[in-house]
């Protein structure tokens, strides 16, 4: 089934359980200096969760203290003058609750207290959105139809529809990853090209703010001449189980799609939902299922999920019932979620609340 760009975000702010097209990750800002001839283009990459208001606060000390000329913010799929179209709009624009998340409208605030000049990273052809976008809705009801089939307790379509869920993520990623990269490589003319204004400035100062599934851009600006690197990690970076799997195509690793490493990686996202479900943030959240369900194999997924997982009421009860049949056991509250991670990661790793 084709799905629209507007289409394709009504359907994701539906589905809560998405998690390889949002990126999800710990704030974190990589300074890098880039030589241009004899210019000079000085790049942050801010990197983080964009989900809640709060998550687009890391951006204000950069903004204030860094005064950047550009900011790049992450849009998926714009074609090349929808890109130019809401560049030239961006701060006319009046975000409404409807059409904007909660972290969309803060960082739209956010910017328009400094008013820095927006740049796109995401310029595509007709053809390539198209692309972009049936991906994208090839992942959202791959996805849909494999945690029906996983309330069902049919485990055999459960593992065929997260395969394709996750190799459209794979794919998807990849394409715009590809593009963006290819930008980055000329980033100092293009910006050149779009604010002729710019041309004149000794060191042009741009900030990259991207989702935490697209670090490898900075592993992508090293490669290709980006150099005076210094790196500031505040906090712990986490990422889904399901990110987790999809960004290792994104750093050129190779993937495993076999029913085993497919059972571990819904095993693992079934567990973060449930820590979540007990009252745990999403950071730890991922953090626990991760750790827990790399540990399981394909027999234990089978046997857990074959007869369903009950009503959304019961959920919790009937994995506690069915992990401890495993020689699993759950813990029952955050607090012994805490502890779970406190003895394999150490306190200092834990994500604040």
């Amino acid at each position: 089934m084709k799905i629209s760009r507007r289409g394709f975000f009504k359907r994701v702010g539906a589905v809560t359980a998405l998690a390889g097209i949002a990126a999800f990750a710990r704030d974190f800002s990589e300074p890098v200096e880039i030589p241009v001839g004899n210019k000079k283009l000085k790049v942050i990459f801010n990197f983080g969760w964009h989900r809640k208001a709060a998550d687009a606060m890391p951006l204000e000390p950069i903004l204030r203290n860094f005064r950047p000329h550009v900011v790049c913010i992450e849009e998926m799929g714009f074609e090349r003058k929808q890109a130019e179209q809401a560049e030239e709009n961006f701060y006319s624009l009046q975000p409404k609750s409807g059409a904007f998340s909660a972290f969309s409208k803060a960082q739209h605030e956010l910017l328009g207290k400094y008013r820095p000049k927006i740049y796109f990273l995401e310029r595509f052809e007709p053809r390539e959105t198209d692309e972009i976008f049936d991906l994208a809705g090839k992942q959202v009801n791959s996805q849909e139809a494999a945690y029906a089939a996983l309330d069902e307790g049919n485990t055999d379509l459960a593992l065929r529809q997260y395969r394709e869920y996750l190799q459209a993520s794979v794919k998807e990623v990849v394409r715009r990853e590809s593009a963006i990269k290819s930008v980055l490589s000329r980033l100092h003319s293009s910006l050149v090209k779009r604010y002729p204004e710019l041309a004149k400035e000794k060191e042009i100062r741009v900030v990259v703010r991207y989702g935490g599934a697209h670090t490898s851009l900075y592993k992508q600006a090293r490669k290709i001449g980006f150099g005076g690197v210094e790196r500031k990690m505040p906090t712990p970076a986490y990422y889904l189980p399901s990110e987790a799997f999809v960004r290792r195509s994104a750093f050129g690793l190779p993937q495993d799609f076999s029913d085993a490493e497919v059972a571990r990686t819904i095993t693992a996202e079934a567990l973060s939902t449930y820590a979540k479900r007990l009252g745990t943030n999403l950071e730890n959240s991922a953090a626990f299922g991760n750790l827990l369900g790399k540990k399981t194999n394909l027999g234990q997924f089978r046997r857990i999920f074959s007869e369903g997982i009950g009503k959304e009421s019961d959920r919790s009860a009937v994995m506690r019932t069915r992990f401890q049949q495993e020689g699993i056991k759950l813990p029952a509250s955050t607090q012994e979620v805490h502890a779970f991670l406190e003895k394999r990661v150490g306190p200092k790793r834990l994500a604040l609340d």
